[in-house]
């Protein structure tokens, strides 16, 4: 009974926000990936991911991006991971992101999961001296809640919210709030799929909704059973 009445208001607060942005969707985009991830240390993992930014419902090429993560995982609950994206848009404008977070993770109960994630993002597009005094360095800081569910050994389904603030001169203000809802799939033991829908309610009051699918294969490192 306790573990029902926690799960349900995580899962209220975590969905809070989808009923006032989906009144209007100004854009649905498209994020398709591809990962592979290499394990050579059993708590270390290493990988590198392309994707491709479709935009105008899905109908526009934006830009291609890729990725290359560290992961460390420290013990049962916390990890730690930096990440480097670049990418080039279709009008040739360079995109460059560095990311910091932790992971901290709980259980609510044997097949039901909590995890918190504390992120800092800096984007910018080049760090020539005279580009960032023209075009400074953007910074965020996003916290992510996520409530996932192992429904089976091969298969878990999520929910998160996570909201952006913009760090500006010292000061927050709100940039963005994202809300999903997917599913992981294992495919054999060393491939999995991972596909959710995000829903985005940007600052100016755009609400866009974003298919996500990654297909990811994983090599070194033992086998998952």
């Amino acid at each position: 009974m306790k573990t029902n009445i926690i799960t349900l208001i995580v899962t209220v607060l975590l969905l809070s926000g989808i009923q006032t942005q989906a009144q209007y969707i100004s854009d649905i985009e498209a994020r398709p990936s591809i990962s592979l991830e290499f394990k050579p240390l059993r708590n270390l993992s290493i990988s590198g991911t392309y994707y491709v930014y479709l935009n105008d419902h899905m109908s526009k090429y934006k830009k291609s991006v890729i990725a290359g993560e560290i992961g460390y995982k420290i013990n049962s609950w916390l990890k730690t991971g930096s990440e480097y994206r670049y990418g080039m848009s279709d009008n040739g404008t360079h995109y460059n992101e560095i990311r910091y977070d932790l992971t901290f993770k709980g259980d609510i109960s044997k097949k039901l999961e909590i995890k918190y994630r504390p992120m800092l993002q800096l984007e910018f597009g080049s760090l020539n001296k005279d580009h960032l005094a023209v075009n400074p360095m953007e910074y965020f800081w996003a916290n992510r809640v996520t409530l996932s569910y192992q429904i089976s050994k091969k298969a878990d389904i999520y929910v998160f919210s996570e909201n952006y603030q913009e760090i500006d001169h010292g000061k927050m203000d709100f940039d963005k709030q994202k809300s999903a809802i997917g599913t992981k799939l294992k495919v054999g033991n060393r491939s999995k799929i991972d596909f959710r829908v995000d829903l985005i309610n940007k600052k100016k009051g755009k609400n866009e909704l974003r298919p996500c699918l990654n297909y990811a294969i994983t090599i070194g490192g033992k086998k998952k059973k």
